[in-house]
């Protein structure tokens, strides 16, 4: 009996997670800026991050986004023009009577349809701000810029502007770092989240609360790969346990057997996935697969494939899948089985059988040859 093991061609040969940021001011900002950001990943056991980031628009102080040396976390420079006229500084010096900005730090929630969610930090680091300034007995402008390192616990930064000085901000960025989720823990699908950013830019200048809105898509296609074990042939042969030359040397009529093969294979994932396992076959019986005589083409015996899996890779009941009984086309119901986390290198096998009661017939039936192909289809479509 002949064995082949594939994976369906219907499906993603590689692993791509691509990263999309879509950011834009708040509504009603004088200047609407967008920013859109890529970076993809594709599997390899020694590169598990994101490389290959595409940047367009949304540069501020010329400045661009940009992956961190070690790929684990982006750096996000966000900037929108503002145009709130000339305002003169009238209270005394509190920290807030200036430019003042409390930083924003938390956990954006990224979330795909099916309610799989997970949460991500994002800080704000460094905040800029491009403004000018005039005395109030004069019309000499001059253009200033202010920036300040926002500390981790917290702390506002601020810088206290002369009293009775005019300013007029022109220009406002943010340097934030978004820690990328490690996409060889995540399950394939699409995850998105969207939120308003909200700072205390103090009591002076007329601004909009949220400066930016921002919103990430995040797509995550892992790979599964199956693969024939070293030494591995494309045919089985089905026996006796022990081998037929034992089984004959042994021979009792009285004693029923049954026929067994087993066939091997490596099986890899790039990450968390879901698959489906089903069968294909020359010819069948029922549910089953079937092998054929060769002296009568008209008689066929069927084949159970039952199939295990590594010890990270379950049933939708959480249980090992050992023994799992496969059937012609796919079986949702009953084989859906999920990879919990990256999968190297396990093994996986296909055992085969056939029932005690057609043996018996089959010895019966005299001297013969049966023979038939089994194909095993692994597929990520589970429509």
């Amino acid at each position: 009996m002949s064995i082949t093991i594939i994976k369906s061609k219907n499906r993603f040969h590689s692993m791509l997670v691509g990263l999309l940021l879509m950011m834009t001011t708040a509504e009603g900002a004088a200047q609407a800026s967008r920013v859109n950001i890529d970076a993809n990943f594709k599997p390899h056991i020694n590169d598990k991050t994101f490389q290959n980031l595409i940047h367009m628009g949304g540069n501020c102080f010329n400045k661009k986004s940009r992956l961190s040396d070690d790929g684990k976390k982006l750096i996000l420079h966000l900037c929108r023009m503002v145009n709130n006229g000339w305002v003169q500084i009238q209270s005394d010096n509190s920290p807030k009577a200036g430019l003042y900005f409390a930083g924003f730090s938390s956990k954006l929630e990224f979330r795909n349809n099916s309610g799989y969610s997970f949460p991500v930090p994002f800080k704000v680091t460094k905040f800029e701000v491009k403004f000018d300034k005039k005395q109030d007995n004069t019309n000499t402008v001059e253009s200033w810029d202010f920036s300040c390192n926002v500390l981790s616990d917290g702390t506002p930064c601020h810088e206290i502007l002369p009293l009775y000085s005019f300013f007029a901000l022109k220009e406002i960025s943010i340097t934030a770092e978004f820690t990328l989720p490690d996409p060889l823990t995540i399950e394939s699908g699409a995850y998105f989240t969207d939120q308003e950013l909200i700072f205390d830019l103090g009591e002076t200048f007329s601004l909009p609360e949220a400066l930016f809105h921002i919103g990430f898509y995040l797509k995550v296609d892992h790979e599964l790969q199956i693969t024939p074990q070293a030494g591995a042939k494309p045919s089985v042969l089905l026996e006796p346990k022990g081998g037929w030359e034992d089984y004959w040397a042994n021979y009792d009529e009285k004693k029923r057997i049954a026929l067994h093969a087993r066939s091997s294979f490596g099986i890899s994932s790039s990450g968390p996935l879901t698959f489906t396992a089903y069968l294909k076959c020359e010819q069948t019986e029922g549910e089953h697969c079937a092998i054929r005589s060769d002296k009568d083409p008209s008689i066929t015996v069927p084949v159970e494939s039952s199939l295990t899996l590594p010890f990270n890779i379950n049933k939708e009941n959480q249980e090992k899948v050992k023994k799992q009984l496969l059937k012609v086309g796919k079986d949702l119901n009953n084989n859906i089985f999920n990879a919990i986390n990256r999968v190297e290198d396990g093994i996986g096998h296909i055992d085969f059988k056939v029932k005690r009661s057609d043996v018996a017939d089959m010895i019966g039936r005299g001297a013969d040859t049966y023979r038939g192909t089994v194909t095993v289809i692994f597929d990520l479509d589970l429509l």
